[in-house]
């Protein structure tokens, strides 16, 4: 199984192989040039996205893929969110690196979630990832994704209001008392629902 993992790279409590983000280039043109064997994709956030690129670009036959704390695209509100990914960006290079890891933590979307940190050295390569994969830059998948013709397992908070979308064959799991970070805020319900899906699929 392919690991691709969320912003500042945490790596997931689960076994497979993680792929790294180096050099990161517009999500299409990374998505036609990956080159990582195998055919089952876990992506958590910012992995969950690029593997909906995954999905869409690469022709390779997936099996399933499993979607953590991610939807198929925005929706409207791209310029906001555009701008408010670029201030971060623009952060993460210049404050103090303590400062800036206590404001990315301290959002709503992480309030009932575990803290993460990752060091000082690679505060350029976030900062890049944050310029180059917003939010804004990803394309709205609803259509494409009705045509997939492998499962997906969506796997959200009860307050995701983003899967709102048909695919015939994703399973759809939401779990309770959790922030954005479900595979560390519920590990077991998470490893519980995704033995689940690679069991039946």
């Amino acid at each position: 199984m392919l690991i691709l993992p969320g912003f500042l790279g945490q790596p997931l409590p689960v076994k497979g192989e993680v792929v790294s983000y180096h050099n990161p280039i517009p999500m299409k043109k990374w998505a036609e040039q990956f080159a990582i064997a195998g055919d089952t994709v876990l992506g958590y956030s910012l992995g969950g996205r690029l593997a909906l690129h995954l999905a869409a670009y690469h022709p390779r036959p997936w099996r399933r893929m499993i979607i953590v704390s991610a939807d198929p695209g925005l929706q409207e509100g791209h310029q906001a969110r555009l701008e408010a990914d670029q201030c971060w960006a623009h952060r993460f290079r210049t404050e103090p690196w303590n400062q800036v890891m206590e404001a990315w933590n301290n959002q709503p979307v992480f309030a009932a979630s575990q803290r993460l940190m990752r060091e000082e050295h690679e505060r350029e390569h976030w900062a890049e990832i944050l310029e180059m994969w917003s939010v804004a830059k990803q394309e709205d998948f609803r259509e494409k994704c009705a045509h997939w013709s492998f499962p997906i397992l969506w796997m959200s908070s009860t307050d995701n209001p983003g899967l709102t979308f048909s695919h015939p064959v994703s399973h759809y799991v939401k779990i309770p008392d959790v922030g954005h970070r479900i595979p560390w805020d519920q590990p077991h319900l998470f490893q519980e629902q995704l033995d689940h899906f690679l069991r039946i699929t």
